[in-house]
C-alpha cells in the first residue's frame, strides 16, 4: 500500500477516492460545503502548494461555512393592558399591619382594596379613619383592587382653628338646639351646621362661634363637630414599668405619650384610640408629644372586617318618623333603633312620607365620634317580606348550595338557614331574605329562609316581541339525530290555526 505522502510529494495524481468513502466524508447541508479544489466539490482549481485540476491542493482538503442568513427580528412586544383606574372614593381602613407597612380599606361601595403604605405618603394608617383614595385593579392578584393616591380624611379640629368646646344643652326635634359653651356662653346651633344630622342633650361637641345675625347680642355655633378639641391617634405601645407610650396619629405622625397627660393613674391597652392635643415635643426636635388626652374610645376590634364600618345587617322594616323637604329625615325601625337617613340612600326616591312604611338596611353612622347611632342606606318603600327563588345548587355533604332569586341575584344558602337540618332540590322554590355576606361583602347569602315553598316563577311577558318570547319560553326539547318531523297531515297554514297567536 502506498503512503499518501507518496501521492503528494511526487505531484501524481492519486486515485478516485470510493463512492462510500465519499458518502462517509460528504458534509452535512447544515453545516456548509467543500471549497472549490477539493474532491467533493467537483473539481476545479487546486488551493494552496500548486495542485492540478485533481482537486487537491498543497495543504489537504479545505472547507468553508455557508453563509447564514440573518437571523429576523423579534417582533416587539405588545404593550401591557393599562390598569383600570376609577375615580377617588371614600373608605375606612378596616385593617393595617403597621410592622409591615400593609392593610386593607373598605370603601362606601363595599369593595374591599389592598394598602401599602408607601400609597400613603410613607406613613401608617390606623384602623377606623376615614381615607379617600384611587381604586386601581391589582396586577398581582386578577379580579383584586389596590388603593393608590391615599388621602388622609381630617379627623377632630386644632386649638388654633378657632374652635370652642362645649355641650348639647336642649335639642328640640325641628333641628334645633343650643349649645354651653366651655365658658359659660350659651350659643344656637341648627341642624344645617352639623351636616344636617340630629344631636343629642349632653353630648360634646365643638364649633366656632359667630354672632346670631338674627338675635342681637346672641351667638350661634357654626362647623359643628363631633367630640372635643384636638386629634385621633392609636396607642400602638405602652411600656408599664415606665408609664409611657407611643401613638400613631391618623395624620401620619408619631407621638409621645405619658401618663401624666391623662390627668389620672391609668394603664391604658395598646390599640385603644384617643383624641388628644398634641405639642412639639421641648426634648427632641421635630418630634411630637401628648400634652392632654381629650377622650378615649374602644380599641377597633382585631382583624376588623367591612362588617365592622358597613354592618348591613338583615334588612328591616319600619316607617318614616321626621322627614325634612330638604331631603333627609329619621327612621324608626322595628327593632326600635333611630336610624338617619338621607334621600341619596333611596334608590331615587327624592322624599319620603312621614308614617309611610320602608326596609333599609343599617350600619353605623360614621359621621362623628357619637356611640350608639345609625344611618340607613339602600332604602326602599314598602315592607320587606322575602323575595321567590329558585335552588340551583346543592351540596347534600357539606349542607349548603346557591339560590337565584327571579331578578337574577345569586345567593350562597346554608342548612342552617332552614332549620339545620334536610337538603334542598335544584330547581325547588323557596320565599328568602338576602343580605350582603359579611365574610365576602361583593357576595350575597340568605339570612333567613321565610318560607320553604313560592308562587312558580312568573311567565314572560307576552308583550315582548315575538322573536325574544320565543327565546325565552319556547326552547325546543333536544330531538334525537336525524329526527323527523311527524306527519300531522296539515299544510302549514293550517297548522299555524293550532299555534299561540304570540308564536304564529
Amino acid at each position: 500500500m502506498v503512503p499518501s505522502s507518496w501521492w503528494y510529494s511526487s505531484g501524481a495524481v492519486p486515485p478516485p477516492m470510493p463512492p462510500q468513502v465519499m458518502q462517509q466524508w460528504a458534509p452535512h447541508p447544515s453545516y456548509g460545503q467543500w471549497a472549490p479544489g477539493h474532491p467533493a466539490a467537483g473539481g476545479g482549481g487546486g488551493g494552496g502548494g500548486g495542485g492540478g485540476g485533481s482537486g487537491v491542493g498543497g495543504c489537504g482538503p479545505t472547507y468553508t461555512a455557508s453563509p447564514q442568513a440573518p437571523a429576523p427580528a423579534p417582533s416587539p412586544a405588545p404593550p401591557p393592558p393599562k390598569p383600570v383606574v376609577e375615580a377617588p372614593m371614600e373608605g375606612i381602613v378596616s385593617q393595617f399591619e403597621h410592622q409591615k407597612g400593609w392593610g386593607f380599606i373598605d370603601f362606601v361601595d363595599r369593595r374591599r382594596a389592598y394598602v401599602h403604605q408607601s400609597q400613603c405618603g410613607g406613613q401608617p394608617l390606623n384602623v377606623g379613619q376615614k381615607v379617600v383614595a384611587t381604586l386601581t385593579q391589582d396586577a398581582k392578584n386578577p379580579g383584586k383592587w389596590m388603593a393608590t393616591n391615599v388621602q388622609r380624611a381630617k379627623s377632630g379640629v386644632r386649638e388654633e382653628e378657632g374652635y370652642i368646646e362645649g355641650f348639647v344643652n336642649k335639642w328640640d326635634s325641628r333641628g334645633f338646639g343650643f349649645i354651653t359653651l366651655s365658658d359659660g356662653r350659651y350659643a344656637y346651633v341648627h341642624a344645617t351646621a352639623c351636616g344636617d344630622k340630629h344631636l343629642s342633650p349632653g353630648e360634646v361637641v365643638s364649633a366656632v362661634i359667630a354672632p346670631d345675625p338674627k338675635r342681637e347680642g346672641g351667638l350661634c355655633a357654626q362647623t359643628v363637630v363631633d367630640g372635643p378639641i384636638g386629634e385621633d391617634g392609636i396607642l400602638l405601645e405602652w411600656i408599664e414599668e415606665k408609664g409611657y407610650g407611643f401613638l400613631q396619629m391618623d395624620d401620619g405622625r408619631r407621638a409621645f405619650l405619658h401618663r401624666s397627660a391623662f390627668g389620672v393613674h391609668l394603664s391604658p391597652p395598646t390599640g385603644v384610640k384617643l383624641r388628644v392635643i398634641l405639642q412639639e415635643d421641648a426634648k427632641t426636635l421635630g418630634k411630637w408629644s401628648v400634652r392632654e388626652v381629650k377622650a378615649v374610645q374602644d380599641p377597633p376590634a382585631p382583624g376588623a372586617s367591612a362588617a365592622q364600618h358597613f354592618n348591613e345587617g338583615e334588612r328591616i322594616n319600619g316607617t318614616v318618623d321626621k322627614w325634612d323637604a330638604r331631603g333627609f329625615g329619621f327612621l324608626l325601625m322595628e327593632d326600635g333603633r333611630s336610624a338617619y337617613v338621607h334621600a341619596s340612600q333611596c334608590n331615587g326616591v327624592n322624599n319620603l312620607t312621614q308614617g309611610e312604611d320602608v326596609s333599609a338596611l343599617l350600619r353605623p353612622d360614621e359621621r362623628g365620634m357619637s356611640k350608639g347611632r345609625w344611618a340607613a342606606f339602600d332604602v326602599l318603600k314598602g315592607r320587606y317580606e322575602g323575595e321567590a327563588a329558585s335552588v340551583t345548587d346543592w351540596n347534600t355533604g357539606k349542607g349548603y348550595g346557591f339560590v337565584s332569586t327571579d331578578d337574577g341575584k345569586r345567593a350562597y344558602i346554608h342548612r342552617s338557614h332552614f332549620g339545620g337540618s334536610g337538603d334542598l332540590q335544584v330547581g325547588q322554590r323557596l320565599k328568602v331574605k338576602i343580605n350582603r355576606d359579611s365574610r365576602n361583602p361583593d357576595k350575597l347569602c340568605v339570612s333567613k329562609v321565610v318560607s320553604m315553598t313560592a308562587d312558580p316563577m312568573p311567565m314572560p311577558n307576552l308583550a315582548q316581541g315575538r322573536e325574544e318570547v320565543w327565546q325565552v319560553a319556547a326552547v325546543p326539547a333536544p330531538q334525537p339525530p336525524h329526527a323527523a318531523m311527524p306527519d300531522t297531515g296539515l299544510s302549514g297554514q293550517q297548522l299555524q290555526q293550532f299555534l299561540p297567536p304570540w308564536l304564529s
